[in-house]
């Protein structure tokens, strides 16, 4: 008899373990498997006491029903029946209490209630020998190891050691028992349905219980030599402190800070709490986060906005009140510690909302300190309760692009967690140090003139290094896949790609020129005549087509946006690298949205957006121009 035909009670493990856990929506029933026929049911049991293995397969929660095992004292008791071993553990979340394969063996003669409708807790099965295979009705696929791990966050466990880059299983395709509630209704024979329903996939190191359609993790059990790495334990979050600093906010919304010593009286409590306050100020105030400190303020105080600025190609939209520029020594200081933070970051991010997400800024001060302003980061970060995904290209074609960056990398190192800055094309020497294309534009030239040729040079090459750490993509929510341009060409290969981790794989400083540097930075939306031109001709991949940007990159079709959510989970593509007239475009039936931050962008007439991802919604916020603005555009552009 066949692993499939046997009943789910006798399945098997690939090395002859018996499947014992508590999956869920689990439940005691009498009733034979579907697809199973009644002479395949478990017979007189043996001489010993234990009990037949509890099955694996989740069920239906039937209402007010109970089955009741046989007493221990009648071991050799005639039954078809099969009882679901229900773990007390099953509705505790982020907390073990999975008790001893004996105890759960033991307890399933006794007679249990419906288990909840999701189990949150962990079973754990006896440990075969690793070195055997499994039986030869096993179907072998890949799972992804991001899943399985995030399977374990969510319920406060530490994952098990995974096979990177994907977990190997052995698939078993389980039909659906029957409904219990059809058999209370019906005197007659209910017919069942023998389409497998679940997955029962066998790894070195657990068991992984899936929903066969919608391919949802159900239940994971683990091995018992796996459940020792995988304890479950609260998160460890350092204690709540009290800040050293005074926050005060001034009428006009102007923060400032302070030391709370003068507010304290010399009493024991307030000694020891000064101390404590003084112990986390000096833990936390580093000397790079005060030169981060020091940019932000000089920034703030003294790079002011010009009066009666209009938007024109070139032409500057701040001064500095003193001085010509940041002291390049702050500067090489500031470019160091941000280097340091993005060589510890991954290159594929995963990102919780909040979030505000800003496209291309292009050295646009001024519109950078709007969006900065407006969403709480020019002078109140440490009160925003969200993160904030920039998209890249922060240098070229505009007249700040120097302070742009540093005021970007200030906010990185002042808030790591919360500040995330991705690469774009720009964030590459051979584009930013384009002289000859770029002109005035060109970031190295602005590091040039502010500094000089020697030190200015020196500047240019230290931020070009910190550009190669920059991480590439962010997922925000497991569903918003964030880049500078676009998806890989590899999407339609078959068999898929695993691109979540061929992305993560991607080591740092990257190869400049491979296919993928090119998708995730060059690479744009087909139009609908390049759908119809260009996409899957010439030698091209199915979905994809050339791009006149250059001969190593491409353009993105209808078929490469539907492979590509299908096979990551993604539900939305949000990129930049593009600009249009509402500062944000939709493509492809709105599954892409091209953003764009920086308006007026080399001297046209577009705005500028962002996107707030937030509550399951992609909130769309564009910056309309002012009335003294749209008077100089008319002006300007229509004499």
């Amino acid at each position: 008899m066949s692993a499939l035909k046997q009943p789910i009670s006798r399945l098997k493990g690939p090395h002859g373990s018996p499947y014992v856990g508590s999956p869920p929506q689990s439940t005691s029933t009498s009733s034979v498997p579907s697809g199973l026929s009644s002479s395949s049911a478990p017979t007189t049991a043996a001489s010993t006491p234990t009990p037949t293995p509890a099955p694996v397969v989740p069920t239906p929660t039937p209402t007010n029903s109970t089955t009741t095992a046989p007493p221990p004292s009648s071991p050799s008791t005639t039954t078809a029946t099969t009882s679901t071993t229900t773990s007390t553990s099953s509705s505790s979340r982020g907390r073990s209490s999975s008790p001893p394969v004996d105890q759960r063996r033991s307890a399933s003669r006794r007679a249990t209630s419906a288990p909840p409708a999701r189990s949150t807790s962990m079973s754990v099965i006896p440990n075969p020998d690793a070195k055997k295979s499994p039986p030869p009705s096993a179907e072998e696929e890949s799972v992804d190891t991001g899943i399985v791990s995030s399977w374990f966050a969510d319920r406060g466990m530490v994952p098990p050691a995974l096979d990177y880059p994907s977990v190997v299983f052995h698939t078993y395709h389980i039909c659906n028992p029957p409904s219990p509630s059809a058999s209370m209704h019906s005197h007659h024979h209910t017919s069942v349905t023998t389409e497998p329903q679940y997955c029962i996939s066998i790894s070195r190191n657990f068991y992984l219980i899936r929903d066969r359609l919608s391919n949802e993790i159900l239940d994971i059990i683990l091995l018992s030599h796996t459940a020792a790495e995988c304890v479950v334990k609260p998160a460890t979050k350092p204690p709540y402190c009290l800040s050293p600093t005074l926050n005060e906010i001034s009428h006009k919304g102007k923060v400032g800070r302070s030391s709370l010593r003068e507010n304290l009286t010399q009493s024991a409590s307030s000694l020891q709490t000064l101390q404590q306050m003084l112990i986390a100020r000096n833990s936390e105030q580093t000397s790079n986060t005060k030169v981060a400190t020091i940019i932000l303020e000089l920034l703030h105080t003294h790079f002011k906005e010009l009066p009666d600025f209009t938007y024109q190609m070139n032409t500057p939209s701040h001064r500095w009140s003193s001085g010509t520029g940041l002291p390049g020594s702050l500067v090489k200081l500031l470019v160091k510690a941000a280097t340091d933070i993005f060589k510890r970051e991954e290159t594929l991010i995963h990102l919780k909302p909040p979030v505000y997400v800003i496209g291309d800024l292009h050295g646009n001060f001024k519109d950078f300190v709007y969006f900065a302003k407006a969403f709480g980061l020019w002078e109140h970060a440490d009160f925003v309760p969200a993160n904030f995904l920039f998209l890249g290209d922060y240098v070229d074609r505009g007249p700040h692009s120097v302070e742009m960056i540093s005021y970007l990398l200030s906010l990185k190192v002042q808030w790591p967690g919360k500040i995330f800055l991705l690469r774009g094309n720009h964030e590459v020497e051979d584009i930013n140090g384009d002289e000859t294309s770029y002109q005035d534009g060109s970031f190295k030239r602005q590091c040039k003139t502010i500094y000089g040729e020697t030190v200015g040079t020196e500047l240019w090459t230290l931020f070009n290094r910190c550009f190669d750490y920059m991480p590439l993509v962010s997922i925000v929510d497991r569903k918003v896949f964030c880049v500078h341009a676009g998806i890989p060409r590899t999407t339609t290969q078959n068999p898929p790609p695993d691109i979540f981790n061929m992305i993560a794989a991607i080591t740092r400083p990257p190869a400049l020129y491979t296919d993928l540097f090119f998708d995730l930075l060059w690479s744009d939306p087909a139009t609908s005549a390049e759908e119809d031109t260009e996409v899957g001709k010439n030698g091209n991949p199915p979905g994809f087509g050339q791009n006149s940007r250059g001969s190593n990159t491409r353009v993105f079709g209808r078929e490469a946006v539907q492979t590509f959510c299908k096979i990551t989970g993604c539900s939305h593509i949000i990129r930049a690298h593009q600009s249009s007239e509402q500062g944000v475009e939709l493509a492809k039936q709105a599954t892409i949205m091209t953003l764009f931050s920086s308006s007026n962008y080399c001297g046209g007439v577009n705005l500028a957006a962002a996107i707030l991802v937030h509550d399951r919604q992609l909130r769309l916020i564009i910056k309309k121009h002012s009335a003294v603005e749209q008077d100089a555009q008319v002006r300007v552009y229509n004499p």
